[in-house]
């Protein structure tokens, strides 16, 4: 079932197509922006170190000396006129020839502001006269293609950083539209992990998320329906027993008013397991270093047993774990030996190593019953779960939450519950792994 959830409830105002992709927008500004302003200094640099006139500098010298040794030889006034238009149509520039004495004798071509190249014409050591050569065009023509030029690599450029940003960015889309997914109630969906890069840690992060979120919910909606259903036998009970309370013989109001005391410690039963569990579920594990002894007489001096009862090993005097959660899980495991193993025989702690170096410490309840059958070994520690070999007798008073309970302690510690028999007909050990202290 999708549970809708309305963006304006949680003070986040819906983004329509241009908000959501403000942050891509951003990115790709600013990378287009660094390339124009990169593109700018380069030009600069090129404009100011090289300069336009690059290329006709350093074929100045060459054009000045042909240029004077071709106008030394026709340098009578009708050669010379013919010369300058036939240069000025050709080669589309402006000639102004000089005299010797700087006088203007004849200018052919446009006007030009631009600069010129400058050579003397002379003779036989003998000074004939000056020609100023002027392109009015050049300049124009190369910034023209220069600017087309810088125009269509910065096009190019542009065109470059859309698509990286997109393909950078396809991911966050992807992580958008999972997490929207997931907020509408659509708790299976998942994001696609490719890479061991941070994009890639960042999606398997989110999908480890959404499973534990998914199992939350699954697990408090099993429970619910488990408890719902568990309170109809109890209040069922209660609605029966109130009414043999109202008859006017005395031992019958008696009777009906010691059982409705049970019916309600059996409710009271389940409300303080349902409420440990609330606390694993929503609440931070506070751990801390405690005596293992201390712990497990501390248990039994609750339910009345003497810390005879007690054991602890070497080596699995300390352990990690939250001294509140600890102590309800031992309680439960006590309840189970006194209420379905005949009776509590031992309460211990003792050291395990791991192949991997790690220590850890199992506190076990070992009573004297006739043992857990194999196919269940793994079943008590569901929850409301109810043992098929115990009779009603014993059944009764057992919500099935104890030993549920008890797995989910060990769980919250990185531990694990565990069961077994001692031998045929010799009880069980029930309990679970903390890490020891070390």
């Amino acid at each position: 079932m999708s549970l809708p959830i309305d963006p304006h409830r949680h003070g986040r105002p819906h983004q329509g197509h241009w908000g959501r992709h403000r942050f891509r927008r951003r990115l790709f500004a600013a990378i287009g922006v660094s390339i124009v302003l990169a593109t700018v200094v380069s030009s600069a640099s090129v404009s100011l170190f090289a300069g336009p006139f690059s290329d006709w500098k350093q074929d100045a010298g060459m054009v000045a000396r042909f240029g004077s040794r071709v106008f030394a030889e026709r340098w009578n006034p009708e050669e010379r006129s013919r010369l300058a238009r036939a240069m000025s149509e050709e080669l589309r520039l402006r000639v102004e020839i000089l005299d010797a004495q700087g006088s203007t004798l004849e200018v052919v071509g446009p006007a030009c502001d631009r600069r010129s190249i400058e050579f003397a014409v002379d003779r036989e050591g003998r000074a004939l006269g000056l020609v100023r050569l002027c392109a009015p065009n050049f300049r124009h023509g190369h910034g023209f293609a220069l600017a087309a030029w810088l125009g269509l690599f910065v096009a190019c450029l542009w065109a470059a950083a859309g698509w990286i940003t997109r393909r950078h960015l396809r991911p966050l889309d992807a992580l958008v539209r999972v997490t929207e997914r997931l907020g509408s109630g659509e708790l299976s969906a998942r994001l696609e992990t490719v890479g061991d890069d941070e994009l890639g840690l960042l999606a398997r992060s989110v999908n480890d998320m959404a499973a534990r979120i998914e199992r939350q919910i699954e697990e408090q909606r099993s429970l619910l329906a488990q408890v719902s259903h568990e309170l109809r036998t109890p209040l069922g009970h209660l609605r029966i027993l109130t009414e043999l309370a109202r008859v006017d013989d005395p031992q019958t109001r008696l009777a009906a008013l010691d059982d409705i005391d049970r019916e309600i410690l059996e409710l009271d039963e389940l409300v303080g397991e349902l409420l440990a569990t609330s606390r694993i579920e929503h609440s931070a594990i506070t751990r801390r270093a405690l005596s293992t002894k201390d712990v497990l007489e501390s248990a039994l001096r609750r339910v009345g047993l003497p810390s005879s009862l007690c054991q602890v090993e070497p080596g699995a005097e300390t352990v990690l774990a939250d001294p509140t959660l600890l102590a309800r899980a031992l309680a439960n495991l006590i309840t189970n030996a006194t209420r379905h193993g005949q009776g509590l025989v031992t309460l211990r702690s003792r050291v395990e190593a791991n192949a991997d170096g790690s220590r850890w410490v199992r506190l076990e309840a070992l009573d004297d019953g006739p043992g857990i059958p194999n196919d269940e070994l793994d079943a008590i520690f569901r929850p409301f779960f109810r043992g098929q070999g115990a009779s009603d007798e014993d059944r009764r008073p057992s919500l099935g939450l104890g030993l549920a309970l008890v797995a989910r302690v060990a769980a919250a510690h990185g531990g694990k519950a565990f069961a077994e028999n001692r031998a045929p007909d010799k009880g069980a050990i029930v309990g679970f792994s903390l890490r020891a202290e070390t």
